[in-house]
């Protein structure tokens, strides 16, 4: 409390001077760790000992802007930006500054950091996460409009590590009781596919235990109040296509071919994309398989496809394919949109030669 008065003194203390020490050229990381972590620290005493807003907020966002200046190449230097994690971690108890941290596109960033290849940094970025997964107005309505739950729930599937999974769900959890859009995005990222092994592994921590089966609760009533357009669009933004029974159920496509339209025929770039760059065989018949089920239906399906850039050369390029299914649904497809009416060459038996 002393330090945060002795702005009533002076105003440029008691922050400016380690301000200072942090803009030295080459400062070495102890000074760093250590200055950063005190002003995050008196941050938090400015907010509790009566300091007025604005004065706290302009000195936290000289310190987030600070912090955001020198993650932008994280594993360059992977103690530094573990340091400022840390520092950050303690700013972050406090819910205004958590909004004032947000307001500077901190989500964004922290969801830059989950790609880092060290196992720390993404913990620890994770563990900031999920103290702003603790303010209502982020988790109601600013999560779900970035890409950080897509990014927490690729970061379960491809890391193991039990403390990272831990504050991964942990984070769901919270994202997942604020409200439906981040469930919608949860089960549109594949959450629901990878939940089942999670729900099976044996885990020594309780609350995570816990955590999954709230998750699979919440986000299983969702899915039930979905329509099956519902699931098949959260299926292919997903990425991680299989044969349900939408792909092969000529009533599914009667019935929603039209949905295809929405958001300028998004699923159909996003359908191209797998085909493009994909290497999983399944995924890739899948989609190839879905394309040619488009222009079938689709009164103006040879036309959309047409006016997409590589889309036929993609399809084409896939008759070259190892998996005889990935090379059966590319000609298959070529053959739809080739042919004027489908229904009479359906009669005919297909060949892959």
């Amino acid at each position: 409390a002393l330090f945060v008065q002795l702005r009533k003194k002076d105003e440029q203390l008691p922050f400016q001077p380690l301000f200072a020490l942090l803009r030295r050229q080459n400062p070495d990381l102890f000074i760093i760790t250590k200055a950063s972590k005190i002003i995050a620290t008196l941050l938090l005493r400015a907010v509790r000992y009566g300091t007025e807003a604005d004065e706290v907020a302009r000195d936290a966002r000289l310190l987030f802007k600070w912090i955001a200046g020198n993650l932008r190449d994280p594993d360059a230097r992977p103690e530094l930006t573990q340091a400022l994690l840390q520092a950050l971690r303690i700013a972050l108890r406090n819910q205004s500054l958590r909004v004032t941290f947000d307001g500077l596109d901190g989500l964004d960033l922290l969801s830059s950091l989950l790609r880092s290849q060290y196992h720390q940094i993404i913990y620890q970025s994770l563990f900031c996460i999920w103290l702003l997964s603790y303010n209502t107005k982020l988790a109601e309505g600013r999560f779900h409009k970035t890409t950080v739950i897509e990014k927490i729930v690729d970061t379960v599937r491809n890391v193991q590590r039990e403390k990272v999974v831990r504050i991964s769900v942990a984070s769901l959890r919270n994202l997942a009781t604020a409200g439906r859009p981040n469930c919608l995005l949860m089960i549109e990222a594949g959450f629901m596919k990878i939940l089942p092994n999670l729900l099976m592994r044996k885990w020594g921590d309780e609350e995570l235990e816990g955590n999954l089966e709230v998750l699979h609760e919440k986000l299983s009533d969702v899915l039930h109040e979905l329509g099956s357009w519902d699931i098949y669009r959260s299926e292919i933004l997903s990425g991680d296509l299989e044969w349900s029974l939408a792909h092969k159920s000529d009533r599914f496509w009667r019935e929603n071919v039209s949905h295809f339209a929405e958001n300028e025929f998004q699923l159909i770039g996003v359908l191209i994309n797998i085909v493009q760059n994909s290497n999983n065989g399944l995924v890739l018949a899948v989609a190839l398989h879905d394309l040619g089920q488009f222009v079938r239906y689709h009164p103006a399906g040879r036309n959309v496809l047409g006016a997409i850039p590589g889309a036929k050369l993609a399809i084409m390029g896939r008759l070259q394919h190892s998996d005889p299914e990935v090379q059966k649904q590319a000609l298959m497809c070529i053959q739809k949109i080739m042919v004027t009416n489908y229904e009479l060459l359906a009669t005919a038996p297909s060949s892959t030669q």
